[in-house]
């Protein structure tokens, strides 16, 4: 058996790690709570141990691995922000509201940490095969859990699924969000609340049009139905604005629009069609739609209606924002001062101020930067890094969209391996011959991309 030069482990599982650990943490955020008293889920138990395993395994080949430096950047990026926002928590004075919400906040950027590491050193001295590879069973992962929170969503238009969704949510005495959904029949399964499922299902919605444009199969074109599906019962804006333009757009500009093609999207929308039709009735999520689209209930305060309350004529986060401000602009309040901060850029500024916002900032041009340096490469995977980075930005107005639960750790493990790709990709020639392509220069093309794998 071949042993890794560098690592001293054998070859094929160094090689399949990748994929197997992508795959798990992908898996974790679908997993229960453990200690809802404490707020430990499975994925805190999977990310941090794998991180510890991992950084216990890996330290002594620390200087001699190559690593990503866009991920590394993200890394310690995150690291300052929880040592930032831990000084200004202790430092500040200002008065906390307990204890586990400081632990809870201080997760919001430790995870993140946690998670970029274990890709910074799983993803090291991969060849774009294997990270290709990983990508594809990240993907198909993502699409197929869902598909199956799908049917859970689904299920509550009939059923009180309390029972089966409360090992997924964080139950107190008061009523949970999840339970106020339900209300409104926004319907969200296993995820505590409805911006968690759009941006999961969103994520997801991208990563299956990047499947479906690499791999030439047909029976992933079922889970589309699912995908769609999943994100309008909880009639997320994040899916509804984000995530369905976001996936449109990237397959129309990637897939070759052949009668095949159009036959198969005609098919997996007249599925969702059929299915919408058949108990649009049932769902009284759809009236809360509606009131989206009348013109009388716009008329008082379309940005409120939109944001959900959080800007517009009685927005709250421009409250929050002069609160910061006239307490302590540069350093913020600290960990655990406030229960409610659905917007990533008001979650940095306050708990850090100007300081941790500069350092969302730059976590989100570091990203932007990798899309960025993929279409001027022609990478295949600079669009949808371009489309993802559009909407983080977007979305971060009605959520912590990089720190959020579960569906966030979809989102970051996506991205990490797509910015690695894009780094270890070969650069795809522009320039065509008005006759066809350059066929005599062939050979020479993919002499120079096999030695740039193996450098």
């Amino acid at each position: 058996m071949m042993v890794d030069r560098n690592h001293g482990v054998p070859h094929c599982f160094n090689t399949h790690r990748l994929g197997i650990v992508s795959c798990c943490l992908v898996a974790s955020a679908f997993g229960p709570y453990l200690l809802p008293g404490l707020g430990l889920r499975l994925d805190h138990a999977v990310i941090y141990g794998l991180c510890i395993a991992f950084f216990i395994m890996d330290m002594p080949f620390f200087f001699t691995m190559r690593f990503n430096h866009a991920l590394l950047w993200l890394t310690l990026s995150f690291f300052a922000v929880a040592i930032w926002t831990l000084v200004s928590t202790f430092f500040g004075g200002h008065p906390k509201l307990s204890w586990n919400l400081v632990l809870a906040s201080l997760d919001n950027f430790t995870q993140p940490m946690a998670i970029i590491g274990i890709m910074a050193f799983i993803t090291a001295e991969k060849q774009e095969r294997v990270l290709s590879d990983a990508l594809q069973k990240v993907s198909l992962t993502m699409c197929i859990l869902l598909s199956l929170n799908t049917v859970i969503a689904a299920c509550q238009m009939f059923w009180d699924m309390w029972p089966v969704a409360h090992f997924f949510l964080r139950s107190m005495d008061e009523r949970t969000v999840w339970e106020n959904a339900v209300i409104q029949g926004r319907y969200c399964g296993i995820f505590d609340q409805p911006v968690e499922n759009g941006l999961a299902y969103s994520v997801a919605l991208v990563s299956w049009t990047y499947y479906v444009n690499q791999y030439r199969s047909s029976w992933q074109w079922l889970l589309l139905p699912f995908l769609i599906i999943g994100g309008i019962l909880s009639a997320s804006k994040v899916f509804l604005f984000g995530g369905i333009p976001a996936g449109i757009l990237y397959f129309l500009f990637c897939k070759k629009l052949h009668f095949g093609t159009l036959f198969k999207v005609f098919l997996g929308l007249s599925g969702v069609a059929i299915i919408a039709i058949e108990f649009a009735d049932q769902w009284i999520g759809i009236s809360f739609l509606e009131l989206m689209t009348d013109p009388g209930y716009l008329a008082s305060d379309p940005i409120g209606v939109y944001t959900a309350g959080r800007f517009g004529k009685e927005g709250w986060i421009l409250t929050q924002v002069e609160r910061i401000l006239r307490s302590d602009p540069v350093c913020g309040i600290g960990l655990g001062t406030s229960d409610v901060l659905d917007n990533a850029y008001l979650e940095f500024f306050t708990q850090g101020g100007i300081v941790a916002l500069a350092w969302y900032i730059f976590i989100l041009g570091i990203i932007g930067r990798s899309g960025i340096q993929g279409i001027v490469k022609n990478s295949k995977y600079g669009l949808v890094m371009l489309l993802l980075w559009l909407m983080i930005v977007a979305a971060g107005f009605g959520g912590p969209v990089l720190t959020m639960n579960r569906s966030s750790i979809l989102l970051l493990v996506f991205i990490c391996l797509i910015i690695v790709l894009i780094e270890r990709e070969y650069p795809t020639p522009r320039v065509i011959s008005a006759h066809g392509p350059n066929v005599r220069n062939q050979p020479q093309r993919e002499l120079l991309r096999i030695t740039a794998e193996r450098t």
